[in-house]
């Protein structure tokens, strides 16, 4: 069982880097790829996949890019893209990838956001597997309820149709002259 756990933490991990790699390749590609890696960067306060310098593999956050991003990192990786909550600063990241790492700190996080993710998750494992737990008593309640519905609805169709096939044969009956013609 602690294998097979063990086992899950790793695929579980491998799944984040996966995602958050296209993430960082497809950025200014995907609105909703960006908006994802803005609120994760931002909310884990992190850069990248493994550390800041994942961004060299975006085309358009690479040293060889023509733009004015090139050797950047989105605003989201900045220590205060606000600038002391003043002014949103979107070109705070521009140039960092050839900075020192030393003079870099001082402007984006270092560090990679798998890491952020995967110590936010094991600190909160016991809330989501709670959560999840509960979902599926909801879900299992849910279908015996729905499974109950059912077999009262096929119970009085097949009431009301056997009272009305009892009816049916009354008044046959009835019109030809009764039950003992």
């Amino acid at each position: 069982m602690k294998l097979e756990l063990c086992y899950q933490r790793h695929q579980i991990k491998a799944s984040l880097q996966n995602s958050l790699t296209v993430a960082v390749l497809r950025y200014q590609d995907d609105l909703d790829l960006q908006f994802i890696m803005d609120e994760i960067q931002t909310g884990l306060q992190c850069c990248g996949v493994e550390s800041y310098l994942d961004w060299k593999t975006n085309v358009y956050f690479n040293c060889s890019s023509p733009g004015v991003q090139a050797c950047g990192v989105p605003a989201s990786c900045c220590l205060d893209p606000l600038e002391n909550g003043t002014v949103p600063n979107s070109q705070c990241g521009f140039g960092a990838l050839v900075l020192e790492e030393f003079v870099a700190q001082s402007v984006i996080y270092l560090g990679g956001c798998v890491p952020q993710l995967t110590r936010w998750l094991n600190n909160h494992a016991g809330t989501i597997a709670f959560y999840s737990v509960l979902l599926i008593v909801i879900e299992i309640v849910s279908l015996l309820l729905a499974t109950k519905l059912l077999a009262g609805i096929a119970f009085a169709t097949t009431e009301h149709d056997s009272r009305r096939d009892g009816k049916l044969l009354l008044y046959e009956h009835q019109s030809h002259g009764g039950f003992y013609s």
